[in-house]
C-alpha cells in the first residue's frame, strides 16, 4: 500500500504543475465558434470586452482542447444538486488547487491576510461580468453582506464559518475592485473555509438582479409579489434565489434566470418535477487557456435525472461521458468492466477522502429520551460494533483486496492518523457484544428473545439507508437481531433521508463517513460541527439557535470539543492547528460517535475514451468537490468516428 500511496503522490505532484493557474494578460482572445457567430451578428460583444483585464489562465492537463460537444451525466433523483456544484458550480473567491494542498486565488485575483489573520484583502478582476453581461464588482459582495447576511428578514444568524469569537465577519469596500473581510478575532482557517463549496455565498448574489425583489430598492415590490403569487418580499426572494445562506440546497438551482459566474449557465431549473437538466456555455466566463482561448471548451452539459438503476444502465451503455458520483459504487464495478469495450469508456482512479467507507450513526440526540439514553451509552455502541462481521462484509465486495476493517478515523495517509482510533472495537465478538448489552440491563424477553427497555417494551429502532447500500446493511442488521435487538431497515430516497435527518426524526443512519483526509474541515464525525453530524443533529441546531425547539445543549465533553475548535479556527499556525485538532480527536476517540466498517484504498470514476483532459488520478471528497478543482472547463470531447 505504501508504494501505491507514493505513486499517487508523484502523479498528483505532476498534475499540480500542469494545473497551475495564473493571470493572463494576452492582447487578443479567441472564443468558441458559436460565440464568434454571435459577435459577427452583433448579438454579443467581442471577446476582449467580455473578459476581465486579467482573466484566469488555466493550463490543460494533456493538451489544449477543442471547442464543441456535450458532457452527459446522470443525477440520482431531485436532490442531487451536489453534482451541479461539483461540475459547474464551484467558483468561489478562492479555491483548492488540484493537489488539495493549498488554497489559490480564483474569482479574486489575489488575497492577502494580515499577520493576525483578522483582515483579508481581496482584489477582484476589473472587467469581470455576470453571465448576463452585467459587471461583477465589490458592490455585489457588499450587497450580499449588508442586504442578505446581515438582514434579519433573510438571515436569522450568520453561519458558523463566517464568524470568529462568536461575532460575524464585517465587509469593508476599499474601491470598486478591492474589499476587506474583517474579523474581531484571529481566524486562521478562513481561507480554507472559503475554498469549501459552501464558501460560494459571497459571490452568489448579483445585486442588479436580486435587488428588484427587495423593498429597499424596489418600491413596487408588493405588486411584484402579487404577480408572482407569494405572500411577501422574503417569499419572493426565496422563490427567485433559493435557500438563502445554504448553497447545499437544491432550491439554489431552481431559477435558470439567476445570473452566475459559472462556466455553464442552466437552460432549465432543477425542481422536484425535473426529468432533465441542461446548461450552455457562459459567454462571459472569465478563464482562458494558454493560447488565450476563452473557456469552457465544451458547449453543453446534459444531466439525465433518473434512479440508481437508470444511472447504472446509462453508464454501462456508454451514455455517461465522465462521472464518478453514484456511478463508481463498489457493486457496479464488475458490470462496468463487462461493458467497458462496448461502452467505449475506461476508469480513472480516485483517492477517497472518506474515512470508513460506510458508518452506522445512532441518534444520540433522539427526541425519545429512552432511546436517547441508550444510544448515548458508549458500551451500547461498542456492543453494536463487536456485533459486525467485517471480514464477511469485505468478502462480499467486488474488490476485497483494497479494503480493510476500519473505524471512523483519519486515513493512514493523513498526518492525523491514529492507529487506536482506527482499530478499536473492530473484533467480531458476539459473546462480548451480548455481555455488554447484558451489563447495560437490557435483558431478553424469555418468550421473544428480544431485549427489553426498562418498561418491558422491546428495544426497537430502525436504520435509514438508501437503496444502493441495502445489500451491505442487511447482514449488519441481521447480526444485531441475533443479539436480541429489534432492528429494522427503512429504505428511503435521498430527499427523504435529508428531510428526516435535518429535522432530527431518525433513529439511526447508514451513511458514508468523511474526514479521512481533510480532518480540519470534514470533521463532522469527530465533533458535531455541522448538520451532517447525524449522531448529534440537535447539538448542531443548538449552536446556531439556542431557542430552536429541536435543539439540545451539548454535554460537557462535546462542548469542550466545540470550544477547542473555536481555538483552532483562530490560529494561523499549522503546528498549533495540528495540536488542537489532535486534542479534539482525543475526545472523539473516547466518545466513539460513529461505528465504522472498512477503509477503501482507492476508488474510481468513469470517462469515455473520446473525453479528454481528465486526470488519471484525483482526490475524491466534498471539501474538495470532485472533480471541480481539476477545472472541468478545460475538459473537451472529440466526436466518435462514424463507420
Amino acid at each position: 500500500m505504501l508504494f501505491r500511496i507514493v505513486r499517487c503522490c508523484i502523479i498528483l505532484a505532476v498534475l499540480l504543475v500542469l494545473f497551475a493557474g495564473r493571470e493572463s494578460r494576452a492582447a487578443g482572445f479567441d472564443q468558441a465558434p458559436s460565440l464568434a457567430a454571435l459577435v459577427r451578428s452583433g448579438d454579443l460583444p467581442p471577446a476582449h470586452e467580455r473578459l476581465p483585464t486579467t482573466p484566469l489562465l488555466v493550463r490543460a492537463i494533456q493538451r489544449p482542447g477543442r471547442y464543441g460537444g456535450v458532457w452527459r451525466m446522470g443525477m440520482r433523483g431531485n436532490r442531487d444538486h451536489a453534482l451541479i456544484i461539483r461540475t459547474m458550480g464551484y467558483e468561489n473567491l478562492v479555491r483548492w488547487d488540484p493537489l488539495w494542498a493549498r488554497v489559490i486565488p480564483n474569482i479574486a485575483a489575489s488575497v492577502t491576510p494580515n499577520e493576525e489573520y483578522t483582515r483579508y484583502r481581496f482584489r477582484l478582476r476589473p472587467g469581470m461580468r455576470w453571465s448576463d453581461g452585467e459587471p461583477f464588482t465589490a458592490r455585489d459582495i457588499l450587497f450580499w453582506y449588508e442586504d442578505v447576511l446581515m438582514n434579519p428578514d433573510l438571515t436569522k444568524s450568520p453561519p458558523e464559518w463566517l464568524t470568529a469569537g462568536g461575532r460575524p465577519v464585517s465587509v469593508e469596500v476599499v474601491d470598486e475592485f478591492c474589499l476587506d473581510f474583517v474579523f474581531d478575532k484571529p481566524y486562521g482557517l478562513f481561507l480554507r473555509r472559503l475554498a469549501h463549496p459552501l464558501g460560494a455565498e459571497p459571490t452568489s448574489y448579483p445585486m442588479h438582479y436580486l435587488s428588484q425583489f427587495m423593498p429597499r430598492y424596489n418600491p413596487d415590490v408588493e405588486a411584484l409579489c402579487k404577480k408572482e403569487g407569494v405572500a411577501d418580499w422574503t417569499a419572493l426572494f426565496a422563490k427567485k434565489f433559493g435557500a438563502v445562506g445554504n448553497y447545499d440546497d437544491p432550491s439554489r438551482f431552481r431559477n435558470p434566470d439567476l445570473p452566475t459566474l459559472h462556466p455553464w449557465v442552466q437552460d432549465t431549473g432543477y425542481t422536484e418535477k425535473s426529468t432533465e437538466l441542461t446548461a450552455h456555455r457562459n459567454p462571459y466566463y472569465w478563464k482562458v487557456d494558454a493560447l488565450g482561448r476563452q473557456l469552457p471548451y465544451i458547449d453543453e452539459l446534459h444531466f439525465a435525472i433518473t434512479d440508481q438503476t437508470g444511472l447504472e444502465r446509462m453508464a454501462a451503455a456508454g451514455e455517461i461521458d465522465m462521472q464518478n458520483r453514484h456511478i463508481a459504487e463498489e457493486g457496479n464495478r464488475r458490470l462496468l468492466e463487462k461493458h467497458m469495450a462496448d461502452g467505449g469508456y475506461h476508469f480513472f482512479r480516485t483517492l477517497p477522502s472518506r474515512s470508513s467507507t460506510y458508518t452506522v450513526c445512532l441518534n444520540m440526540t433522539h427526541r425519545d429520551p429512552v432511546l436517547r439514553k441508550i444510544f448515548d451509552e458508549l458500551d451500547f455502541r461498542r456492543a453494536l460494533s463487536h456485533g459486525i462481521d467485517r471480514a464477511a462484509l469485505i468478502a462480499m465486495q467486488q474488490q476485497p483486496e483494497i479494503l480493510q476493517p476500519y473505524q471512523v478515523a483519519p486515513r493512514p495517509e493523513s498526518p492525523f492518523y491514529r492507529e487506536r482510533m482506527a482499530t478499536q472495537y473492530l473484533e467480531y465478538d458476539p459473546a462480548l457484544a451480548g455481555s455488554l448489552l447484558d451489563d447495560l440491563g437490557l435483558a431478553r424477553n424469555p418468550e421473544t428473545s428480544i431485549r427489553m427497555l426498562p418498561d418491558g417494551s422491546p428495544l426497537a429502532f430502525e436504520v435509514l439507508c438508501q437503496t444502493p447500500y441495502l445489500p451491505l446493511l442487511k447482514p449488519i442488521v441481521q447480526g444485531w437481531r441475533e443479539l436480541g435487538l429489534d432492528v429494522t431497515v427503512r429504505v428511503v430516497s435521498r430527499s427523504e433521508e435529508y428531510a428526516l435527518k435535518d429535522t432530527n426524526r431518525h433513529d439511526a443512519l447508514f451513511v458514508g463517513a468523511e474526514g479521512g483526509l481533510d480532518v480540519l474541515l470534514e470533521n463532522q464525525f469527530y465533533l458535531p460541527s455541522n448538520i451532517e453530524a447525524v449522531y448529534g443533529v440537535a447539538w448542531v441546531l443548538w449552536q446556531t439557535d439556542h431557542d430552536n425547539p429541536m435543539a439540545m445543549r451539548p454535554p460537557p465533553r462535546v462542548m469542550e470539543q466545540l470550544n477547542l475548535y473555536d481555538d483552532l479556527k483562530s490560529t494561523g499556525s499549522p503546528a498549533e492547528q495540528t495540536r488542537i485538532m489532535n486534542a479534539i480527536l482525543d475526545i472523539a476517540e473516547e466518545q466513539f460517535y460513529a461505528i465504522g466498517l472498512f477503509l477503501r484504498e482507492h476508488g474510481y470514476g468513469l470517462v469515455r475514451n473520446n473525453f479528454h483532459n481528465v486526470p488519471e488520478l484525483m482526490p475524491y471528497g466534498w471539501s474538495y468537490p470532485t472533480p471541480a478543482p481539476t477545472n472541468p472547463s478545460q475538459y473537451y470531447t472529440i466526436p466518435p468516428v462514424q463507420n
